[in-house]
């Protein structure tokens, strides 16, 4: 009799342990790709990384990252931003324009070729550990290792103001810009600039979610908190629009309850 209530028991705690994994957030395995180190010339010993990661589970965020092998891995974020959040089915890039992992105490020649051990630890999904590459130079890293540096648009400057509306109380969010003296269109890679036109990157808290084509994007559910969403205004050729010697951005700040 007592083994039959033990049992009855174990069985009861294994039902509510699967009611609330199926009702809780799922943590997905994060997916690292393309990661590409970018030596310091003249800096022994220092490079940063840069990839692109896949998020297939619900929301997390990027708390820490380490060198198994020896040195230090930072992440580089923009002033005043302490937390680095990943959207539920993201597929952000740690790039050069956001948010990036600073690697130093590394051996001082940093041949192309080489494989450096990388872990990251997210606050749900754990650890997930990979080797970048380190890159002959920065060249062939994507786009967004663009020349950051733009002149002001030859015709009248672009406007550009946001807003994010909330379908739940986590997210997703909604984004709606409003553009002047811009049009958004899709062109293939190595197209002129044209004046007036182009596309847009979404950050958060930094984090570069991707590019927008059109008036409308959308950020996936989010961990408790306050975050800072930009859109700014890019050219064919991913340099930033400037008006009066600024980039032409926009700003909101949302909160995942």
């Amino acid at each position: 009799m007592i083994r039959r209530l033990i049992a009855v028991f174990i069985l009861g705690l294994v039902v509510i342990g699967l009611v609330f994994y199926a009702l809780g957030p799922k943590a997905g395995r994060m997916v690292v790709s393309v990661p590409v180190a970018v030596a310091h010339t003249g800096h022994g010993g220092m490079a940063d990384l840069y990839f692109t990661l896949e998020n297939p589970g619900g929301p997390d965020a990027l708390v820490s990252a380490s060198l198994p092998s020896g040195g230090t891995a930072t992440i580089q974020r923009p002033a005043g931003i302490g937390v680095t959040p990943i959207p539920e089915g993201a597929s952000p890039a740690f790039s050069a324009d956001g948010v990036f992992l600073r690697l130093t105490g590394l051996a001082a020649s940093l041949d192309p070729g080489t494989l450096i051990p990388v872990e990251l630890h997210f606050e749900n999904s754990g650890p997930v550990t990979f080797k970048a590459r380190v890159g002959d130079d920065g060249s062939d890293h994507m786009a967004h290792m663009a020349d950051a540096e733009s002149a002001d648009s030859p015709g009248p400057a672009p406007t550009l103001s946001m807003s994010a509306k909330a379908r739940g109380e986590s997210g997703p969010w909604d984004i709606t810009l409003t553009t002047g003296n811009f049009a958004f269109v899709r062109v293939e890679d190595g197209t002129p600039d044209r004046s007036g036109e182009g596309h847009a990157h979404l950050y958060l808290n930094g984090l570069k979610l991707g590019r927008v084509y059109s008036d409308t994007a959308s950020i996936g559910a989010l961990l408790p908190g306050t975050y800072r969403v930009t859109v700014a205004l890019n050219t064919n050729t991913h340099r930033p629009y400037m008006a009066d010697g600024k980039p032409v951005t926009a700003q909101a700040t949302i909160t995942s309850e």
